[in-house]
């Protein structure tokens, strides 16, 4: 009978050093391609004309997505986080990512000057479930620079309580659109329906440019409650 020879230790010790190299190869090669690749495509977008960018964030804003989420509060909201120097969403048009996108437009103050970046980190990557989760950003780069100020403000109504009761036509509601300058999930819970962004260079008067949101996101928001409750 022949007896059967297994691995020693030192045979054992040496495929796993090996194996270890390999892993560290790859993931060496692969950090080292998608650097480069986040280099080239910042390089790009810093040759870009401001018009292509401009047009680059009115896409992102039509691409609005009603992308629910539970909040700190335990309700379903969508996911559209603001102010005047921030805004956080999800959109079908991210400049990066094929697919569906969370993309953060933050304002940036320097010594210089006021900034506009640009963060994005794809759903296919880390779906959101809920509000507060802690986003890994895989693309970021100034989309806007050389300001003297920067602004966002947004434009529908002040609360979901007065979208639905608008909705229901109630006999005593006399509510209006208005604008705003921060908008929260917990309270608005649905998306605004124009977003402005406010570009003061100096010694000049304030462009102001004025960005349509994709509509309907009170009903969508209506038909996944009734999908939940049934």
């Amino acid at each position: 009978m022949v007896k059967s020879k297994g691995f020693s230790l030192v045979e054992l010790m040496l495929a796993t050093v090996l194996l270890t190299l390999v892993m560290y190869s790859g993931y060496f090669a692969y950090g080292t391609y998608t650097s480069s690749w986040t280099k080239r495509g910042n390089a790009f977008w810093s040759q870009v004309s401001g018009n292509v960018k401009i047009d680059a964030i009115g896409r992102m804003f039509q691409g609005a997505k009603a992308y629910i989420v539970k909040t700190q509060n335990d309700q379903y909201s969508i996911f559209f986080n603001a102010d005047e120097g921030l805004v956080q969403f999800v959109t079908a048009s991210p400049i990066f990512s094929d697919g569906d996108a969370v993309i953060e437009l933050r304002v940036v103050e320097t010594e210089d000057d006021v900034n506009l970046v640009y963060r994005e980190s794809p759903l296919l990557d880390a779906p959101l479930i809920q509000q507060g989760e802690v986003r890994i950003w895989a693309d970021q780069f100034t989309l806007l620079k050389g300001y003297q100020g920067i602004e966002l403000s947004f434009y529908g109504w002040k609360d979901y309580q007065e979208a639905a009761a608008a909705f229901a036509q109630e006999d005593d509601f006399s509510a209006e659109k208005s604008w705003y300058k921060q908008h929260t999930i917990e309270e608005h819970r649905i998306l605004p329906e124009i977003v402005k962004l406010a570009l003061h260079k100096e010694d000049s008067n304030a462009v102001e440019l004025s960005f349509s949101v994709s509509e309907g996101s009170l009903l969508q928001l209506f038909s996944y409650y009734n999908s939940v409750e049934q």
